[in-house]
């Protein structure tokens, strides 16, 4: 660590200056800037670093940095410089709550004389606090973009894009090219050029109410409007100036085709905006009666149904179904709703104007005063009745007083997406079938496992292996679980007896597996019954987009045994004799018993492929998939087999089967497989050489 003669010998240089930490600002980012001047300045020593700080600390941020690190001192050298900023950090800028920031960040709109860059970083900075994932960070900020910016120009370019080509990036390159068309032409004309999101404001600066028959004086504009009388506005280019003068009396119109005009100021393109315009359901709303507030709102077709959030209040005592929308300023009723429930109400004169996304004027009928509950909660609200055809709408001046469930709207919200309505699917489907869930072993009805053995073989008894002592706790455990379940009996004699091999699983408890080899294996009339291959799994898969597992629960203890067979299936354990009443894992004949038997159930199902207690099940489309896993299921129920739910998959874009990750794309191998070949030690002799194909 550096001494104070060798700091002495390296003072810091004047690369830059250290402005002193303001209150109310962003520490983070004032240690950010110190970090930056300490590299310029060539400074590593922790404790000019925090001599630094400490000195540009006011006095009051100066005594918040004594009390975070109380009881140690600031001068002592134990405490880092590191130490201060951490502490500094977490108590100046505390972690904002996601909900919080999504609220502020959907209401943020373009101010006046704020430029696009400004507006976008502006948006890019509240979004850091909203916890968005990266593909709805992009989707969100791009909406916020189109619905906030508050230009007709930018909106009607923005909105001519499919939903699906407008981009964030796309969307902001557009708008600020338009912003420099507006300085373009401003410097061609040598006059100003409005730009429309000046139209926001003007209306609202220094507002009063006015007599209701007291004529009112011409307000004058920041530029005239073409319908006015007296006015130069252009009807060539829609700019400040006479007609005649027009730069562009000669320019050609890339609309039209027609001379003596441009496009911008085209009638014909404006008459076939106007018949293009599709229906909307959202407004939003100004306190005055100006007819230059463009309302910033999303479009919403009326076919958009599945992506809809309806909430219930009780207005006026009655239960009014309504859209749920953030975007709207004013909560709207359509007038068709008022005269059925509250004709009753008298409607008072409404102050606001309404606007929709497009720019389209609608008139208030009038505006109610109702009393609204919501949960446990009463306001007295306005709503604002529209002649319009879309579904009454909740906005954000109810949201402002009226607190919802954010949490509940987000699960309904997910529930509404395809992939949620397919899980719904998939939920009914195994509350229909939970028998196949259930605890406990299942019981394979019709099918019996029968074990022959050569004739005149003589009968195999080995004595109990010893076990050690730390693991026979839970070996007597699992034997009293196994006997408990109806899978092993306890027998007093027995010719034919194997010893134990109790495994240990990933969770600590014991497999009790019986070392068949040894006793019944050598002498036993093995069955043959082809297992399918990984290739022709997938061949009666091809076409599958989506994947759904099911693992059998101990799949060889759901078949019974005949009775003939249990005495070949005797173990023996340091707690006596006992008897498997169903197929065990071990035996030679198992898998053919087994894999027969489940080909069976199974058979004329489509899209479905097992091996022993792994099924897969998949199809063309979401429903023929849907349509196979419940004919599965129905087949297990039917025979009284059960599956462990929670190595269960369903509607998978990706699964592992049989040491493979199979997708819609074809058949992969898992890395893990790959790793274990490629890493591999290299065979130092003949033996180690010849391992890898022994032990198949």
């Amino acid at each position: 660590m550096p001494t104070e003669a060798d700091a002495a010998q390296n003072p810091i240089r004047n690369i830059g200056k250290v402005q002193k930490f303001a209150v109310g600002t962003d520490f983070e980012a004032y240690a950010e800037q110190l970090e930056f001047f300490f590299a310029a300045n060539g400074v590593t020593d922790s404790k000019q670093k925090k001599a630094v700080l400490l000195t540009n600390l006011p006095t009051e941020t100066y005594q918040l940095a004594k009390d975070l690190v109380a009881p140690i001192l600031l001068r002592e050298d134990s405490l880092t410089y590191d130490t201060i900023v951490e502490r500094l950090q977490k108590q100046l800028k505390p972690q904002k709550s996601a909900l919080v920031a999504r609220y502020e960040f959907d209401n943020r709109a373009r101010n006046e004389g704020e430029t696009v860059s400004q507006y976008v970083a502006v948006l890019k900075h509240l979004a850091t606090d909203c916890k968005f994932n990266d593909a709805m960070r992009l989707e969100r900020l791009r909406d916020r973009l189109v619905s906030g910016i508050r230009d007709k120009r930018m909106m009607s370019e923005l909105l001519k894009l499919k939903r699906e080509e407008l981009t964030f990036d796309i969307a902001v390159a557009k708008c600020i090219a338009i912003e420099q068309s507006y300085k373009d032409v401003e410097a061609l004309q040598g006059g100003k050029e409005p730009n429309s999101v000046d139209l926001l404001f003007k209306s609202k600066q220094n507002k009063k109410p006015k007599p209701k028959k007291e004529a009112k004086p011409p307000e004058k504009k920041s530029f005239p409007s073409p319908k006015e009388p007296g006015d130069q506005s252009c009807y060539r280019c829609l700019g400040n100036h006479d007609h005649k003068s027009c730069p562009y009396k000669r320019g050609k119109c890339h609309h039209c085709n027609k001379t003596g005009h441009i496009a911008r100021a085209c009638k014909s393109k404006k008459r076939e905006t106007q018949a293009t315009r599709p229906p909307v359901n959202y407004v939003d709303g100004d306190d005055g009666d100006s007819d230059d507030y463009l309302g910033s709102l999303e479009v919403n077709n009326m076919s958009d149904k599945d992506q809809v959030i309806w909430v219930s209040p009780e207005v006026q005592g009655r239960v009014v179904k309504m859209e749920l929308d953030t975007g709207s300023a004013v909560s709207v009723l359509p007038y068709k709703q008022y005269k059925e429930h509250f004709g009753h109400v008298k409607l008072a004169k409404s102050l606001v104007t309404l606007k929709t996304y497009t720019g389209q004027k609608i008139t208030p009928k009038g505006e109610m005063k109702c009393i609204v509950k919501f949960k446990g909660q009463e306001e007295e609200l306005t709503l604002q009745v529209v002649e319009t055809p879309g579904p009454a709408l909740f906005g954000r001046d109810w949201l402002s007083k009226i607190q919802l469930d954010w949490g509940e709207i987000k699960a309904l919200q997910l529930s509404q997406t395809p992939e949620g309505i397919m899980q719904h699917k998939v939920d009914q489907l195994l509350r229909r079938y939970k028998s196949v869930f259930s605890e406990g072993v299942g019981t394979f009805k019709g099918h019996k496992a029968d074990l022959k053995v050569e004739e005149g073989c003589r009968p195999s008894f080995h004595k109990p292996r010893q076990v050690p002592y730390a693991l026979r706790p839970k070996v007597e455990a699992e034997l009293k679980r196994l006997e408990e379940d109806g899978i092993l009996s306890k027998v007093e004699y027995s010719e034919w007896a194997t010893l134990i091999v109790p495994v240990v699983k990933r969770n600590g408890s014991v497999q009790v597996c019986g070392d068949f080899k040894v006793s019944v294996n050598p002498v036993l009339l093995a069955e043959q019954y082809p297992l399918p291959r990984i290739e022709d799994i997938f061949a009666n898969l091809a076409g599958g987009k989506h994947f759904s597992k099911l693992d059998l629960r101990q799949a060889y203890h759901q078949m019974e045994v005949t009775e003939e067979s249990k005495k070949y299936l005797t173990i023996n354990t340091h707690k006596g004799l006992f008897q498997y009443n169903r197929l065990v894992f071990g035996i030679t004949s198992s898998p053919a018993i087994w894999q027969r038997a489940i080909d069976q159930v199974l058979q004329g199902v489509p899209g479905n492929q097992c091996i022993l207690d792994d099924m897969l099940i998949s199809g063309k489309t979401d429903e023929e998939h849907l349509e196979n896993l419940e004919s599965v299921l129905k087949r297990l129920q039917d025979a009284g087999l059960k599956a462990n739910k929670e190595k269960c998959v369903f509607f998978k874009d990706r699964v592992q089967f049989c040491g493979h990750e199979i997708d819609k794309e074809g058949l992969h191998k898992t890395q893990e497989k790959i790793e274990a070949v490629v890493n591999a030690p290299r065979p130092e002799n003949v033996s180690q050489l010849r391992s890898p194909f022994t032990s198949y």
